[in-house]
């Protein structure tokens, strides 16, 4: 009787463990956590996924995780709100961008009294006033979308200190760019901010309660973190590590289909509800091409592939598409084509991440035609997305060099789209008039996108998609 007893308990313990993949805790196996299938399902042929049972872990997990170096301890002068000279300089501006190498001129905000009460620095004041007149106004180019953050988001930073850290962390991010000069300095703020904005979230996101009674801030929070990953783009195969910008779309996800009752009222829906374009199986055309690549035989390119390369391409040609269409960027606005594809990594299932963390070839020449894609949009439309330009060329020249002569069939067209993005008479070689979307119907020119309907699963997981359909 107690060697029975024992072993109950000795299985609970394997079914409990916290790598164990879905499919063994629910048979009360010991489970090897091989990712991104365990070797019993591998074996077995069934459907193996990880952290399924507590979904709050898996965004958590994603949200806190970056690449990241400590900030260095500050330097010279590190003057307090107390010590601030009202009669100083403040000014309001109706400036677009501030221009290289000036310091930009900054208004004085409503609520400076309770931020002079939190130990905040002078240079925290400016940061929190560039946020207010120029970084907030150019995070998604949407005239729409812009006062989410300059007016609400503001709002709800000064009841939530993670909030209000990421703010200046994005502040001091984009000064970095413009302040070539005092680079280095913008550099050491920002990752201050953002380590100080992580020790906060941290504990905050640790109670589900919390997460639902303060939805908005978790979600402004978990974006401003998306968009500093994607500020700076890393791809560095000689070390063990993991791309932030998809870990961070992954998390942007989870957030949102766990906390659905959240969403609808929330002023930050229209950037995460999750819409997907109908899957298409091209006969040409670069979705063709990578079709091709995940089917060849040849035993050079046949290495493991995952289940949902499929789903993957299919989910992602109708945007390859647009580059070689006619109509300007499918008769869409610019502004809601690349938020569509920025919240289609949000539908990338965790072992496609794994494998393109893992620089696993066919998975890095997919995300190169993804980038591609961004690349083109980007290149012809020059408002907003300051966070976003320089990533797309980046990872694309980088995962070229990577995967070398070897691979170049496949990477034909992300290099071939580069070229003509840099060809000023080229197809598509002028950017788009910015009349051609006036700011009042921006949100209305959705062309393409029109066709986009929800989409309540990662990418692969027909499962996921059939339980949800079944509630509905």
């Amino acid at each position: 009787m107690a060697s029975t007893q024992n072993e109950t308990r000795t299985r609970r313990s394997l079914g409990r463990s916290k790598g164990t993949c879905l499919s063994c805790r629910q048979r009360h196996i010991k489970c090897d956590e091989s990712k991104p299938r365990c070797t019993k399902c591998v074996k077995n042929s069934r459907e193996c996924t990880y952290g399924a049972t507590d979904p709050s872990k898996d965004w958590r997990r994603n949200i806190v995780t970056f690449n990241a170096s400590e900030p260095t301890e500050e330097t010279g002068e590190g003057s307090s709100c107390k010590e601030l000279n009202h009669s100083a300089a403040f000014s309001s501006g109706s400036r677009a961008m501030v221009p290289r190498n000036a310091s930009p001129s900054f208004s004085l905000p409503a609520q400076l009294p309770i931020l002079m009460g939190e130990g905040y620095s002078i240079r925290d004041v400016q940061a929190l006033s560039h946020f207010v007149e120029f970084t907030g106004n150019d995070l998604i180019g949407s005239h729409f979308l812009k006062s989410l953050w300059t007016q609400g988001g503001i709002q709800l930073a000064f009841n939530n200190d993670f909030l209000m850290h990421a703010v200046l962390m994005t502040s001091s991010t984009q000064l970095q760019r413009l302040n070539p000069a005092s680079y280095e300095e913008h550099r050491i703020e920002s990752n201050k901010h953002l380590q100080a904005s992580l020790r906060s979230f941290r504990g905050a996101i640790s109670s589900p309660t919390y997460v639902t009674n303060n939805f908005e801030a978790v979600l402004a929070t978990t974006f401003l973190f998306l968009m500093h990953s994607g500020s700076n783009p890393t791809f560095d195969p000689s070390q063990p590590g993991m791309d932030g910008f998809l870990q961070h779309a992954c998390g942007l996800y989870d957030i949102v289909r766990y906390n659905p009752a959240c969403v609808p009222r929330s002023p930050f829906a229209p950037l995460c509800t999750p819409m997907l374009l109908p899957d298409i199986s091209p006969d040409s055309g670069p979705g063709y091409d990578l079709s091709l690549m995940i089917k060849t035989t040849n035993p050079h390119y046949a290495n493991s592939d995952f289940g949902s390369y499929e789903s993957i391409i299919n989910s992602l040609t109708p945007i390859l598409e647009i580059v070689e269409s006619e109509l300007p960027f499918g008769g869409a606005s610019p502004d809601a084509l690349v938020l569509y594809l920025v919240h289609w990594l949000s539908f990338l299932p965790s072992e496609f991440v794994i494998l393109a963390n893992s620089h696993q070839p066919k998975a890095l020449v997919i995300m190169a035609h993804y980038y591609a894609a961004l690349a083109f949009v980007l290149a012809k439309w020059h408002k907003g997305w300051w966070w976003l330009r320089e990533r797309p060329v980046f990872m694309i020249e980088q995962t070229d060099a990577f995967l070398g002569e070897d691979w170049e069939v496949w990477m034909k067209w992300p290099i071939s789209v580069l070229k003509m993005c840099e060809e000023e008479n080229g197809h598509w070689g002028r950017a788009v008039a910015a009349d051609r979307f006036d700011e009042v119907g921006v949100e209305e020119e959705m062309g393409v996108l029109l066709s986009a309907d929800f989409h309540p699963c990662k990418l692969g997981d027909e499962s996921w998609a059939r339980k949800i359909a079944s509630y509905r």
